[in-house]
């Protein structure tokens, strides 16, 4: 355990390190030879390699890890799994976040504002208010409080489905003039 430990510790800032740089492949290769001799990677290590895959679009990396750091006993917080909400919905996945999301406050990790705000932000870039405004109601029975970008996004999302319904009437009685 004596000889272990420094070991880990010097890996553990090579990978933090390396994560911070943006070289998560190098990071990664660091982590893979920690734990293939018996290193334990701290829970600041697997989030930070998750935050990196995430940042390169690698989700299936980080969703790899965080199943990884889940079933070491490490419990993620919201930092660690707003990356992977993000990631996933700039692929356009919304309704894999909203499950992961889901998924995970029923684990009893507790979300916080960034983890709700992508998931409103691309329902509403996707023009469905509907599915916004439901989850900004879990989002509030949760007892996490809006912020300036929730009712942002939400309020462009419904002046753009006003404008989309008006534009249909105009046509609609445009059609009945002629």
């Amino acid at each position: 355990m004596g000889k272990l430990f420094p070991r880990a510790v010097e890996r553990s800032s090579r990978i933090l390190g390396l994560c911070k740089e943006g070289s998560i492949e190098d990071a990664k290769r660091v982590y893979d030879q920690m734990t293939k001799e018996g290193g334990i990677p701290s829970a600041l290590v697997y989030s930070s390699l998750i935050h990196g895959f995430c940042q390169k679009g690698l989700i299936k990396e980080a969703f790899e890890l965080m199943n990884e750091m889940i079933s070491r006993g490490y419990f993620p917080i919201a930092t660690t799994f707003n990356s992977k909400i993000i990631g996933l919905c700039k692929e356009g996945k919304i309704g894999s976040a909203v499950n992961l999301l889901e998924d995970l406050v029923g684990r009893g990790c507790l979300p916080d504002v960034e983890s709700y705000n992508p998931l409103v932000e691309a329902l509403c870039r996707k023009g469905d208010f509907q599915k916004a405004l439901l989850l900004l109601l879990k989002m509030v029975d949760k007892g996490v409080v809006p912020d300036f970008c929730t009712w942002n996004s939400l309020v462009l999302c419904l002046c753009q489905e006003k404008m989309w319904i008006e534009d249909k009437i105009m046509f609609r009685e445009h059609n009945l003039l002629e």
